[in-house]
């Protein structure tokens, strides 16, 4: 008996999830909760099922909602409505910061040292907290809880290398700044610091560096290894092959949210919210689809090929095939060699004919 919770099914809630049709969350669980009780109730319906051989089962429902209900979530989500570019996270001297590159080429950089996030999940929890950061404009959003950040987090105090005052640099920071200053094409006038805090940005590549003092003294200049949002690490809850939970590390966020999601949807993303992705999620996006299209085709060809009937073709003799006569150079020679025969007997028999006539 086919089952009425089937994959037509699920496609059809789905569809009528993207056409908002259910105002919230609690209305589609509403929705399919109330499913048993009006097919127990329409006995239009019960007989239909019963012509159709239909099951409906409880047990597949339930399991389907949950299906449903997650997708609800991924759908509903508002993917642009963070913006990160121009974020990184960077350490110097076991210190972790924030930087942030602003419209007008400035930098503002955080002192992250108290928080055990990193950065990318400290925006997500500020704008799931908060109205205020959920608007559609991921850039807007990321600006307003920067500036949040700014009330509650110290901030470096970044000053052009041209206004340093050398005499008020303890002997260390003399020596920091002016390791950094003989760099190989450093132009003193491109360089935003804060010489208390080792930081040094070059205003023009946007590269971090700092100096770093080894267990016997010496001084080596050193570029901070900057994270990106794309880059950052995340804990996900997962389940492995033998049913146990437990969590892995997953290194690109974006990545992740769209290898998640089936064909359906990663292609009602890009039909209906393209527009407002980031330019590094539209590329990932781009990439996933691709992949999936790629690996549909080659299952297509193997699919083809493996209904191609290769085995050898074997030639069967019949007796119709060994009483064939021969054709070709063969024939030619076997009818000479007849009619030669043929011919001496016929000549034979005549004379003969005529010696037994005399």
């Amino acid at each position: 008996m086919n089952k009425f919770y089937d994959e037509k099914f699920v496609e059809d809630i789905k569809h009528r999830i993207n056409d908002g049709e259910f105002d919230s969350k609690d209305a589609l669980a509403q929705y399919l909760k109330n499913i048993p009780d009006m097919i127990a109730n329409n006995g239009e319906i019960i007989h239909r099922l019963e012509v159709s051989g239909l099951e409906h089962n409880i047990e597949d429902l339930n399991q389907i909602a949950i299906t449903l209900l997650d997708y609800y979530d991924k759908t509903k989500a508002d993917l642009a409505s963070l913006n990160l570019d121009n974020v990184t996270g960077f350490k110097v001297d076991d210190k972790e910061y924030i930087k942030v590159e602003n419209p007008d080429d400035t930098y503002t950089v955080l002192d992250d040292n108290m928080s055990k996030d990193d950065f990318v999940t400290q925006f997500q929890d500020k704008q799931n907290a908060s109205m205020d950061y959920k608007t559609s404009d991921g850039v807007k959003n990321r600006t307003d809880i920067i500036r949040a950040m700014q009330v509650e987090k110290e901030e470096a105090n970044l000053v052009s290398s041209v206004d340093v005052e050398r005499r008020d640099l303890t002997p260390d920071e003399r020596r920091e700044f002016a390791s950094i200053m003989r760099m190989k094409e450093t132009d003193i006038n491109n360089f935003v610091v804060d010489t208390k805090r080792n930081i040094y940005i070059n205003a023009d590549t946007g590269e971090t560096y700092y100096v770093h003092r080894n267990s016997i003294g010496q001084t080596e200049v050193r570029k901070a290894d900057e994270k990106g949002a794309e880059t950052i690490s995340q804990e996900v809850s997962a389940v492995d092959e033998n049913g146990i939970e437990t969590s892995i590390t997953v290194e690109n966020p974006a990545e992740q949210i769209f290898d998640n999601m089936d064909d359906y949807e990663l292609e009602f993303t890009l039909n209906n919210r393209f527009d407002s992705l980031t330019d590094e999620q539209k590329i990932i996006l781009k990439k996933i689809i691709e992949k999936r299209r790629l690996m549909q085709k080659q299952q297509e060809i193997q699919k083809g090929s493996e209904t191609l009937d290769i085995q050898p073709k074997v030639k069967v003799l019949t007796m119709k095939d060994l009483n064939k006569k021969y054709n070709g150079f063969t024939s030619i020679v076997f009818i000479c060699l007849l009619t030669t025969i043929y011919g001496a007997f016929l000549i034979t028999y005549i004379l003969l004919s005529n010696g037994i006539q005399k």
